[in-house]
């Protein structure tokens, strides 16, 4: 991924402008990104010096800096270099200098020190010949990696993510960012929803009305990394895989409120997309199993629930849940009691094959454990104010909120864990709930 600094932006009425490639721009990028893929391909089995020494050969004008610095950037992580060492470089070292300084300490007057007899004595030692022992002493620096697989994709592909990467690389500088997102399809909505959590952004969301009436359309609220006390790189990684994701629906408008340069400069940043917003586009391809897109601590909870003994069954939950004065609530997971096998029977032999109905009694889960506390007490709030749904809100004690601002008879509650969430407590608290 871009970082910021290489990003190709001018400021202009208090906005950042990413300079687009077209024509000429974009034919020399196109160019320029096909030389240092033939480059990398030539290059297999050299050290990362050598590589870049290569790269560096190419001859780019000023204006064009940033673009190969860039194209570099994107082909680099693209790549494949040498792992970690078998052998530690530094106690290899540090055996080769303590014992040609025993070699040194022994000589005498007329003799000379040989230090390829020195290496081939602790080669011999190690199973290793004097070409691949002197490659094993400094195999921890950047330099000396090797280059074991270079990337094989078109040059025009590589110039389209160097456009993707520009934009995601700003939101890496975002204080706010805004997003006016249409999906179209319900099922296309959950997607987006499930990825959001799946990224752990700090989210606000509302539903917005669309002029073809459809009830798919979202207003985000998100938080981006120059909102917290101190700058996360992780969240902001976080925040511009955002990005991808929103190309996958149908169309949508990002405004992000910056802290660009050196001296934090406040400038805005708008971009929107969406596969109807391309020319002959279609949908995004198959989306990822929903499982794939749960959080780790939610899938974790998710299998050892379902290991325990219980009347209560647990599924990824697919709904938005209509929060009055909150908004939309895009839950984990969602519990429902089993239906007893005497009942089921009973029901199948008076009504034949017909389906049973599904049980009414429902919780749901929301996970909050890595949100904010305003987060938490807008929950709290809702609940108290009469909330139409069973849910469950799990809170981080890092948060530091308590589970007793909720009375037992509200029809939501709180669950305030340390570390992992444990699928016992859970149950309690849903056994609760549900009385």
């Amino acid at each position: 991924m871009l970082t910021a600094d290489l990003v190709n932006a001018r400021r202009r009425d208090g906005k950042l402008h990413v300079t687009a490639l077209a024509g000429k721009a974009r034919a020399r990028a196109v160019e320029l990104a096909g030389t240092y893929l033939a480059i990398l391909a030539a290059h297999v089995d050299a050290t990362r010096d050598e590589v870049e020494a290569a790269l560096s050969a190419i001859p780019t004008g000023a204006s064009e800096r940033k673009l190969g610095l860039g194209l570099r950037k994107l082909l680099d992580d693209a790549c494949t270099w040498e792992a970690e060492p078998e052998v530690d470089p530094a106690e290899l070292r540090a055996e080769v200098f303590h014992r040609a300084a025993a070699v040194r300490r022994a000589l005498g007057d007329d003799e000379h020190f040989d230090r390829a007899v020195v290496l081939e004595e602790i080669g011999k030692a190690r199973g290793l010949d004097l070409d691949a022992l002197e490659r094993a002493l400094f195999a921890d620096l950047r330099g000396a990696y090797r280059l074991l697989g270079a990337p094989e994709t078109p040059s025009e592909h590589v110039v389209e993510a160097y456009e993707d990467g520009q934009a995601q690389a700003v939101l890496l500088r975002a204080v706010r960012v805004t997003v006016q997102v249409d999906c179209a399809t319900a099922s296309e909505a959950r997607a987006l929803f499930r990825k959001l959590k799946f990224l752990r952004l700090l989210y606000r969301v509302q539903p917005r009305a669309q002029a073809d009436g459809e009830a798919h359309g979202y207003a985000l609220e998100i938080d981006g990394p120059f909102a917290m006390f101190e700058a996360s790189t992780k969240y902001g990684l976080q925040l511009a895989l955002l990005l991808p994701v929103l190309r996958e629906c149908r169309a949508f408008a990002l405004e992000a409120d910056l802290r660009w340069g050196k001296e934090r400069e406040v400038l805005q940043f708008e971009t929107s997309g969406g596969w109807g917003a391309a020319k002959g586009s279609v949908a995004a391809a198959a989306e990822r199993p929903p499982e794939e897109l749960l959080p780790d601590e939610v899938a974790q909870l998710l299998a050892r629930f379902r290991a325990l003994e219980s009347r209560w069954q647990v599924e990824i939950a697919h709904e938005l849940l209509d929060l009055p004065g909150v908004g939309l609530c895009a839950p984990d997971l969602v519990f429902f009691e089993a239906e007893p096998k005497s009942d089921a029977r009973a029901k199948a032999t008076a009504k034949g094959k017909a389906k049973a109905k599904p049980p009414a009694r429902r919780i749901f889960l929301e996970v909050l454990g890595y949100w904010s506390r305003d987060a938490v007490w807008k929950r709290v709030e809702l609940v108290r104010a009469g909330l139409p749904f069973r849910v469950l809100f799990a809170v981080g004690a890092r948060l530091r909120v308590s589970e007793e601002v909720l009375d037992d008879d509200l029809p939501g509650a709180l669950y305030v864990y340390k570390g992992a969430m444990s699928a016992r407590a859970v149950l309690e608290r849903l056994e609760a709930l549900a009385e």
